[in-house]
């Protein structure tokens, strides 16, 4: 029996599980205590049937009996003692047993992990409390129940799949993942086996994986996070194994700067891509070492070399150091960098040679924290020119030690500018310098403004001189027609509050025309100012004496008493007029036409006033050297003047104008040579008006120049056609105005206009005064060589009306010399025109050109003109000017006219 107890007590299994062993792998200690129960029946069986082997009482072995009758024989006294020894082991063993389930169950409700152990039926042998707590909340107890009774959700699917798996053969163990309300858990099932090895109950372990996942989740997030914040930088990014320096990583950045695909970066060796010396550093060096900020050059794959700011920290990834490598492109720094060096060199440049003095100041304040000075911090060449110093002398000193004075100018408007920030702008005058100047003052800093200062003393004295020029004549120091409209107003306004009279005086001066034209502008402008001279003498202070423009001038009278003393002021001013001037070592008589219009009789405003003043003058004028008041009648005259003017205007677009031709003949032969061209005007309302009513208006307007242009061109049309037409060809003559003939762009009309038609140049005369000839010898004479090389013919008309020097006429390139109609109408009548007509024949011929009388109406000046060997004439005797129709008809009934005998006969 001691054998038995020896054996009891060192062969008997025990159960020894550590907290630690358990925690481990609680499986394998469940799996162990139940080996050790087997274990323990089974040497209860041994001990059993060595003692009914030794009594040999009853012909039973132990392993035939149940565990209940094993123990229910101890009544019997079958197993005497021995048995008392094994229960006493049994006891033991059963105290050992439980105590060690107690330690299972601890280590088992404590594990983290649900565990449910499972019979083959489905039912559940045991479950720790996480077991409980996860999945049977609700539920007081779940051992020896159904899983499919207490199971209706998650993880049953899973579960059972594992089970019946594993149940059928197909494994020790399985594993799986599912979800149960938003919780992620991960299954691992064991299969238990009995004595035969057959897979009794199956172990299921959860672990839940919710925070894992969780955390999984967040660190995929925060990685895709930090990918996409590296991969969007503008800096170039690597990271670098420090031991082998090779490139574990690049960003999209770097890929890009380097100029290589990803796969030929990473896992390479960082030095394959280190520039030669000769190029500089690349980001990519001094490894191991951390560098803060330094500027390299980083060699591209297609070598080029970009600047780049590297920066390299040490950092450990997973126990290895690591080179955390960054570099940013300068190319856009560094040419905004040269781009700002070159504006500021520019602005630099602007600066030091601008024209306004510019200077950059700083506030000065006192103890009690006011401004009360400002010192120069810094300024251009310009500025200090202006203070007559060099800017060394002035950078860094007070204003009060510059100017002198111990509040330096304007220093209220500095501060309020240097402390608000409000610019300001104002002009000063420096009296210390005397000068002028704009200033603009800004602030670019608190307590600091700058000045600039524009000299504007010169553009004072030109705003001043144009002012001046505003209201006053230029040239003879007179109010002009501005002034004179306001002077007139104030008299006007003056004299109706005190009840008094005020007369207005137009002058123009008589012959100014020829004195400009014959002796030239500048004598004629002497004259203008001697006259403006001798008016100012005689009028009072309170009277105005002003020019309008060229030959006119204004005088207001105010206070007057009626015609009376208007009369007299007029005499006088008729008569200072009327003394000789020597003007260009020349002494000139000349004369004006004076009108005067009175208020409130004549007008009660300014416009009336000035109205019929002018209309009282143009009446003077027609019957000269006189002085007329103005009556209602001239009103009259000049309102006809007026609309004929503006009818005049529409009277090309309305197609009012016409032309007629007179033939000019050959008198030795009797046949037509040619025929001028004339103007007239069939004007709507009266009738048709020879040129004397409108051309000299036209002249006076300048609608002249557009009525010229058009007589040339249809004239010249008007020629063609009848050659096209079949006709000889005949040259038309058109006379020129002097305002056309001092056009520089006449010689550019006519050629135009003959190209236009078609006329050869051979076919068209010029017309031109001898008083437009003789205006300015020298343009005259380039002029009509001009048109000679076009091939023009030219001839003088109206020649001996006006006076001009031979020794210049003999210069001009001219083919014809007309005879004005004066001298011919009294040719058989007095003796004079006679001499003259045959003076000019012969002074014609003597200068081998050719001489044409207009104006022929009788036989006898036909008889007169051609004994003197006059060559050619014109007028009523031989043929009125006609239509083109019915010029067309006299050509067509052949070139000889009736009336001239060939050679006189």
């Amino acid at each position: 029996m001691g054998g038995a107890r020896q054996a009891s007590s060192s062969g008997a299994p025990s159960l020894q599980l550590s907290p630690g062993e358990a925690g481990n792998d609680f499986q394998g200690q469940l799996v162990d205590l139940q080996k050790r129960e087997r274990l323990a029946v089974g040497y209860l069986r041994e001990k059993i049937n060595q003692l009914l082997q030794v009594m040999g009482t009853l012909p039973l072995r132990a392993e035939e009996l149940d565990d209940e009758t094993l123990f229910a024989l101890d009544p019997l006294g079958i197993i005497g003692d021995a048995f008392a020894q094994v229960l006493e082991h049994l006891q033991q063993t059963n105290e050992e047993l439980a105590l060690a389930r107690d330690e299972v169950r601890a280590i088992f409700d404590s594990v983290g992990a649900a565990i449910l152990v499972v019979d083959r039926e489905g039912r559940i042998q045991a479950c720790n409390q996480r077991t409980q707590e996860v999945f049977f909340p609700e539920l007081d107890g779940v051992v020896g129940r159904f899983c499919k009774d207490i199971i209706c959700r998650q993880p049953v699917p899973p579960s059972n799949c594992l089970l019946r798996h594993l149940l059928k053969g197909g494994g020790r163990s399985a594993e799986g993942d599912f979800t149960l309300d938003e919780r992620h858990f991960h299954v691992v099932a064991t299969t238990l086996s009995d004595n035969q090895r057959l897979a009794s109950q199956v172990a299921l372990v959860y672990t839940d994986l919710t925070q894992r996942r969780r955390m999984e989740q967040s660190l995929r997030e925060t990685e895709e996070r930090l990918r996409t914040i590296v991969g969007s930088v503008q800096a170039g990014i690597l990271l670098i194994d420090a031991e082998d320096h090779r490139i574990v990583d690049v960003n999209d950045k770097a890929v890009e700067l380097i100029g290589v695909p990803r796969s030929a970066i990473v896992g390479y060796c960082c030095q394959e891509f280190v520039c030669p010396a000769a190029c500089g550093e690349c980001p990519i060096t001094d490894l191991g070492q951390e560098a803060d900020n330094s500027e390299r050059w980083l060699l591209r794959a297609n070598g080029e070399r970009v600047p780049v700011l590297k920066t390299v920290t040490t950092i450990v990834l997973g126990g290895r150091r690591h080179l955390l490598e960054s570099f940013i492109d300068l190319s856009a720094r560094k040419e905004a960098e040269q781009a700002l060096q070159q504006s500021e060199r520019k602005y630099r440049s602007l600066y030091v040679n601008m024209r306004e003095g510019v200077a950059l100041n700083e506030l000065v304040y006192d103890d009690c924290d006011r401004p009360v000075d400002y010192r120069v911090l810094d300024v251009n060449p310009a500025f200090a020119q202006i203070l007559g110093q060099a800017p060394e002398a002035i950078q860094g000193e007070l204003a009060s030690e510059i100017y002198g004075q111990p509040i330096p100018p304007h220093m209220e408007v500095f501060a309020r500018v240097a402390e608000s920030g409000q610019p300001a702008n104002f002009e000063s005058k420096w009296d210390l310098l005397d000068r002028e100047f704009h200033l603009s003052v800004f602030s670019p800093g608190e307590g600091r403004f700058a000045t600039v200062l524009e000299d504007i003393t010169d553009r004072k004295h030109a705003e001043r001189e144009m002012e001046r020029l505003a209201y006053f004549d230029v040239l003879t120091g007179l109010p002009n027609r501005s002034l004179f409209r306001d002077r007139l107003e104030q008299a006007l306004a003056l004299a109706g509050r005190g009840g008094q009279q005020v007369a207005l005086m137009f002058l123009d001066l008589d012959q100014f025309k020829e004195v400009n034209d014959t002796l030239g502008h500048a004598t004629g402008d002497q004259l203008l100012i001697l006259v403006a001279e001798r008016l100012s003498q005689c009028v009072r202070r309170s009277d105005t004496v002003a020019r309008l423009g060229g030959d006119e001038f204004v005088i207001i009278l105010s206070g007057v008493n009626g015609e009376t003393d208007a009369g007299a002021m007029a005499r006088k001013v008729l008569d200072v007029l009327s003394a000789p001037v020597a003007v260009a070592e020349r002494e000139i008589f000349i004369t004006g036409s004076l009108g005067i219009a009175l208020y409130p009789h004549d007008g009660r405003d300014a416009e009336a006033l000035i109205r019929n003043a002018d209309a009282a003058m143009y009446q003077a004028k027609e019957q000269g050297d006189t002085c007329r008041f103005y009556t209602a009648a001239m009103n009259a005259q000049a309102l006809e003047r007026l609309l004929l003017g503006n009818d005049l205007r529409r009277a090309l677009e309305r197609d009012e104008f016409f032309l007629v031709y007179q033939p000019q003949i050959n008198v030795a032969t009797g046949r037509i040579i040619g025929m001028e061209a004339l103007i007239r005007w069939r004007h709507p309302e009266l009738g048709l008006l020879p040129p004397a009513q409108f051309i000299p208006l036209a002249e006076e307007t300048g609608l002249i120049l557009p009525i010229g242009r058009w007589v040339l061109e249809t004239a010249c049309s008007q020629a063609r056609a009848w050659q096209l037409a079949g006709f000889q060809p005949l040259m038309v003559s058109v006379n020129i105005s002097g305002r056309q003939f001092r056009e520089a762009d006449l010689p550019t009309t006519i050629a135009e206009i003959l190209e236009r038609t078609g006329l050869d140049a051979e076919y068209l005369e010029l017309e031109i005064t001898e008083t437009i000839l003789m205006e300015n010898a020298q343009a005259t004479r380039n002029a009509l060589e001009t048109f000679k090389e076009m091939g023009l013919q030219l001839a003088i008309d109206d020649f001996g009306t006006g006076y001009s020097s031979l020794s210049y006429l003999k210069h001009f390139p001219i083919d014809r010399l007309k005879i004005d109609r004066s001298f011919v109408s009294d040719i058989t009548e007095h003796a004079d025109d006679a001499a003259i007509a045959e003076a000019i024949i012969a002074l014609a011929h003597s200068l081998h050109l050719k001489v044409i009388a207009e104006g022929v109406e009788t036989r006898e000046q036909l008889e007169f003109l051609r004994s003197r060997r006059c060559d050619e004439m014109q007028g009523f005797y031989f043929r009125r000017p006609e239509t083109e129709t019915v010029f067309s008809q006299m050509l067509s009934a052949g070139l000889m006219v009736e009336g001239v005998c060939p050679f006189g006969g």
